[in-house]
Order: C-alpha cells, then sequence, then structure tokens
C-alpha cells in the first residue's frame, strides 16, 4: 500500500507534471511551426554535430517525448479515479490565528504589570473565550476549503464543524455530564441538532462524542458513517442523512474531559481509505484540536488565577 502511495505521489507530483507539460508544449508548438514550413530541429543540430550524435540526439528526444505521454497519461488516470480528493498543503492560516493568541497573551501580561494594588484583575473577561474558539474553528473551515478544494463545497453543505464545553470544567469537582454548545461552521446556517448533549440520556448514546467521552477514548474516526446514522437515527438531526466521514476529538485538561469537537463531511468520498483519511487528519487536522484545547485550559487557568488572586486581595 505504502509503494502504491509512493508511486501515486512520484507521478502525480506538482512539479513533475509541470515540467511535463511544458515538454509536451514545446514539442505541440515545434510541430505547429513544422508543419508551417518552419526549420527543422536536426538540420540546425546536424549543424554541430557528427550523424552519429544526431542520431543519438533524435532517440533521446523521443524518448523524452515518449516518457512524457505515457505518464501523464498514467497521472491523468489516477487523478480521474482517485477518489481520494485531499491535498496536503502547509496550514498557513494557523499564523494568523496563532499571532492573535499570542496578541492575548500579550494583553493579559500588560494587565497584570498595570494592575493597582486594590484593583482586580479580569483574566477571563479578557481572554474572549468564545470569540478565539470561532477563530480557530473558522480558520480550521478556510483550510479544510484549501486542502480539499476539488470537491469541498461550503454552499453546498459539504463541511460542519462543532465544538462543545463540559460545563464549570475548571472546577474539580463539576458533574461533567453534560455537553453544552459553543460554536459551529458555517454560522450562517442553523445546523445543530442539540444545543446542550446529556451523557446519561438514552437518546444521545448513539452520538460518537457520548461514546467517546464515557469511553474514555482520544478521538474517533469513521471512514464510513452508516453504522453511525443508524446508531444516532432516533436524535439525530436531518443533516446527519448527507454523512459521508467524521472526525470526533476529545478535548481534554490532564485526563478529564473538558470539551468535544466535531468533523462532519457531506455529500461526497473524500478519501478512498482509512490509510488516506487518517493521514489527512493527522496532517491538517490534529494541530486544531489543540489550538483549541490551549483555549480550554488557559480558560480554566485563567478562571482559577482570577478566584485566588482576587481572593487573596480581598483578605
Amino acid at each position: 500500500m505504502n509503494a502504491i502511495k509512493k508511486f501515486k505521489r512520484c507521478i502525480t507530483n506538482s512539479t513533475h507534471v509541470a515540467v511535463m507539460n511544458w515538454v509536451l508544449l514545446i514539442v505541440t508548438g515545434y510541430f505547429i511551426i513544422r508543419k508551417c514550413g518552419g526549420p527543422s530541429v536536426s538540420e540546425f543540430v546536424g549543424k554541430y554535430l557528427s550523424p552519429l550524435g544526431v542520431g543519438l540526439f533524435v532517440n533521446v528526444s523521443l524518448f523524452v517525448v515518449g516518457y512524457c505521454v505515457l505518464v501523464r497519461l498514467v497521472a491523468q488516470i489516477i487523478e480521474y479515479f482517485d477518489k481520494s480528493s485531499a491535498e496536503t498543503i502547509e496550514p498557513d492560516a494557523l499564523n494568523h490565528c496563532c499571532l492573535k493568541i499570542n496578541q492575548e497573551i500579550e494583553a493579559h501580561l500588560i494587565d497584570v504589570r498595570q494592575v493597582s494594588s486594590g484593583g482586580k484583575i479580569q483574566f477571563v473577561e479578557n481572554h474572549n473565550f468564545a470569540v478565539n474558539v470561532r477563530l480557530i474553528v473558522e480558520t480550521l473551515a478556510e483550510h479544510m476549503r484549501e486542502s480539499l478544494k476539488k470537491s469541498l463545497k461550503v454552499k453546498r453543505k459539504d463541511l460542519f464543524i462543532s465544538v462543545y464545553e463540559i460545563p464549570e470544567s475548571w472546577d474539580s469537582d463539576c458533574k461533567r455530564d453534560r455537553l453544552k454548545y459553543v460554536t459551529h461552521y458555517d454560522p450562517k446556517r442553523d445546523l445543530v441538532g442539540s444545543m446542550e448533549i446529556d451523557l446519561n440520556d438514552k437518546r444521545f448514546k448513539g452520538y460518537e462524542c457520548v461514546k467517546c467521552i464515557k469511553g474514555k477514548h482520544i478521538s474517533k474516526l469513521l471512514l464510513d458513517c452508516e453504522d453511525y446514522k443508524k446508531a444516532a437515527a432516533k436524535s439525530s438531526p436531518k443533516r446527519l442523512k448527507t454523512l459521508k466521514h467524521y472526525a470526533g476529538f476529545l478535548l481534554r485538561e490532564g485526563g478529564e474531559a473538558v470539551g468535544f469537537f466535531n468533523i462532519e463531511f457531506h455529500n461526497h468520498t473524500y478519501f478512498s481509505d482509512e490509510d488516506d483519511f487518517y493521514e489527512y487528519v493527522e496532517t491538517d487536522l490534529i494541530a486544531f484540536k489543540f489550538l483549541l484545547e490551549y483555549q480550554f485550559l488557559k480558560r480554566n487557568l485563567f478562571r482559577l488565577l482570577e478566584k485566588e488572586i482576587n481572593g487573596a486581595k480581598n483578605d
């Protein structure tokens, strides 16, 4: 399987394909010029090379052109029949996202240094947790549009992302028995089926997020979602009828759940096998999971710090 993937990547490599296209374009242009009475390359080369050299030049040229035609044909066949539509690209949008997060930390540092002895530190209010989570989700959606641009269309409702939190997860005594909605993508469409998910309610037992949290699993990846759709049929939104692939990630603080992150691929088969799907998740999606987890951890840390610092001042 790995040998086949390496062969496919070598054949369909963008630089490789571009060189072949240029060679074929030059050859095509030469034949058109020659047909119109233009000069012959072999006659031009014959002025500088011996007959043996000319013959070698012609044979090498025929080999190069034949190779380009054959490999370009194979590349076309692979691109046409390959079900996987993912392209590995650098997640450049992460740069902007990380910059915003760092600027926020800098603002917190300024607040701490400038706060008066009798004032209160307001970490949580200045954190903009919900805004930051939305920024990360929107950045992820933009990255997915770029990496799956051959087939993923937001207007066609091909992508759905949602984030849920465990309410008051900063409190070590919180029950952690329900999930509460934080944000989703596309926010312009009301596609959220459940604003709150009770982990002990039988209506939601088929949800992958519930199974992940109760089963202590870190993530759940489904190349085929038919079993999931049947299990969640009683309480699932109409959205799941077009679901093709699913990726769910538990957001944790230590070993405890603080939230959950869902990604749904709709209407189109984006990955040909589990290896393609897992590779896409590892290279393109997992960084965003860590960014979301960071926001949850930072929010919880600020809650506790604010409580301790302001409480100490009052004492």
